[in-house]
């Protein structure tokens, strides 16, 4: 179809004939929808699975069979009643500002075949809406590929069953580029599943977000090994498993865990890599473990080059971990930050003897199991090369600075007594409030952050940043002071403004005498007690100046005598 054509289709009755089938398994069927055109259907069908012959709303039938569509073409598919799939190719390309959408009862997108490819492209819009399966995959003896590339968005929803089903022989490749975005929603079941093969190989430039939002199945689950995960250039992978409700300890399948490694052998590594700034990985794991690794089968973890992982995690033990693996092998260098927590108050790593935890030129903030993990953090120790070894990495192996980083201050355990281990080298210091004070206050009140990563940041912790305030007045001479911040923690809630809620990140400024009504007043200067500034950015100044609040009326004006009406 070309020279912007339309076809219709509406599809009746609750058999499984296809509304679209070309090619009777010949070579090479090709359906080409381009220039501006577009095919709609709307069809019911019966409750009987889609085949590779049956149950289509469009099947490209025989081997090395292809569908484009391009040159802003359009493909929409609602099925009403019944499992109908939507469409069945081994090529799909959807390119030059094009769209294909697929909803309905039935399934979304199948492809079969020796090598199938999945291109969404330059400008283009997939979006699948489904109860069934949207995105299944069975390559027989090539690699499959699914890739979105130049500014394109793929959204796919499964309300009933798995979202992305895969399973290819000789593994698959997984490619989001910096421009583009991939976005899967699970009601019920895995978001994204490997079946019979591992050697998935996913790089991630854009954006990839998965929501699982209940069952206890895995939000994405990989089998074997070789599997290699790669988020880099600005990537984000951003996982949140919400879990089956109940908290459970990784091992085993459907066990609320965000990543689970099935099966596999010593013989062969999983890796996974984050590195380089404004490359993030964040997951969020309500009521299980963030990555489970298995015991059996090497892991490979790494975060450098300023990049950032944040993991939020919940086990049902203290004796379990968020990070569940064998002979894990994490190195942290210069991060731009990291952060690991186990909300359950369990530990952060369950590893064996054999796992090795290299930190390189890094900071590290540590909360004991016993602490809100919410207030500043137990111990801080500065940048320093480290290597943790053992069973749940419980020795200090080698450090740098031993004069700071050993037994005595951190404990014969290693990192075992300690639930949340943060990193950061996001080191400039934010001031983002300054509150209006009145005529009758003796103190100024403001608030410092701290970034956590380029795009959230938490309250500074005691003394660690230090503010300049300048006061104007109406009449006399213009004033400074300086004060540090005060945390929050379990000893000390921070500082209470007004009768309000004490909170931790603020500074205080006590004044001999009551500010002047009209006096001017203004955060000229915020930088971090330490003098440290992450090479390339500033100290920044969120507020404006604000004025002093009238709230005590003027003295009223004396009379030597009388006055008499």
């Amino acid at each position: 179809m070309s020279n912007q054509s339309e076809l219709a289709i509406t599809g009746a009755g609750s058999g499984t004939t296809e509304n679209i089938q070309i090619g009777n398994n010949n070579v090479r069927p090709e359906l080409s929808v381009t220039d501006g055109s577009k095919i709609s259907i709307t069809t019911t069908s019966g409750t009987a699975a889609a085949t590779v012959a049956t149950n289509n709303a469009i099947n490209l039938r025989g081997n090395h069979s292809k569908l484009l569509v391009s040159d802003q073409s359009q493909i929409n598919i609602d099925i009403t009643s019944g499992f109908k799939n939507g469409i069945m190719s081994e090529y799909i390309h959807v390119i030059d500002n094009s769209k294909l959408s697929i909803y309905g009862t039935g399934s979304g997108i199948k492809q079969r075949g020796h090598s199938t490819v999945f291109e969404i492209s330059d400008h283009s819009n997939v979006d699948v809406d489904v109860i069934g399966v949207a995105y299944e995959v069975y390559s027989t003896e090539i690699s499959a590929e699914f890739s979105n590339k130049n500014n394109a968005t793929i959204n796919l929803k499964s309300s009933d069953n798995i979202t992305m089903y895969i399973q290819s022989i000789e593994g698959s490749d997984f490619i989001i580029d910096q421009s583009s975005k991939v976005f899967i929603d699970t009601v019920r079941d895995s978001s994204i599943f490997y079946n019979f093969y591992g050697a998935a190989r996913w790089k991630i430039e854009g954006i990839l977000e998965v929501v699982n939002e209940s069952e206890s199945q895995p939000a994405i689950s990989f089998l074997g090994q070789g599997n290699m995960i790669e988020v880099e250039n600005g990537g984000t992978l951003k996982i949140i498993a919400n879990g089956d409700g109940v908290k459970r300890d990784p091992g085993n399948d459907n066990r609320n865990q965000a990543i689970y490694y099935r099966g596999g052998s010593p013989a062969n590594t999983n890796e996974f890599r984050v590195r380089g700034l404004g490359s993030s990985i964040d997951i969020t794991a309500t009521n299980g473990a963030a990555i489970d690794m298995q015991r059996s089968v090497t892991s490979i973890i790494e975060v450098d080059e300023m990049g950032s992982f944040i993991v939020d995690a919940n086990t049902a033990s203290a004796s379990s971990g968020v990070f569940y693996g064998g002979a894990l092998e994490m190195t942290v260098s210069n991060p731009l930050f990291f952060d690991f927590r186990n909300n359950n108050k369990g530990m952060v790593f369950d590893v064996n003897n054999s796992a090795i935890f290299n930190l390189d030129d890094s900071p590290i903030s540590l909360w004991k199991n016993s602490s809100n993990i919410n207030s500043s953090p137990d111990l801080i120790f500065p940048k320093t090369k480290t290597v943790f070894s053992g069973a749940n990495f419980n020795t200090i192996s080698d450090t740098s600075r031993p004069d700071l980083l050993n037994t005595e201050t951190l404990g014969t355990n290693g990192l075992i007594p300690y639930t949340r281990i943060s990193s950061t080298n996001s080191r400039w210091a934010i001031a983002d409030e300054l509150r209006v004070p009145t005529n009758a206050d003796k103190k100024i009140h403001g608030r410092v952050s701290i970034p956590e990563g380029l795009y959230a940041s938490r309250p500074s912790w005691d003394d660690e940043a230090i503010v300049t305030v300048e006061v104007i007045p109406p009449t006399g001479q213009l004033r400074e002071y300086t004060a540090k911040t005060v945390g929050d923690s379990d000893e000390s809630p921070g500082i209470s403004i007004y009768g309000e809620e004490p909170r931790g990140g603020l500074f205080e400024i006590d004044l001999d005498e009551p500010l002047e009504a009209g006096s001017r007043v203004r955060i000229i200067e915020v930088e971090l007690t330490s003098g440290e500034l992450t090479d390339g950015f500033e100290h920044q100044i969120l507020t404006d100046t604000v004025e002093v609040f009238p709230i005590i009326p003027p003295t009223p004006a004396q009379f030597s005598s009388s006055i008499i009406a």
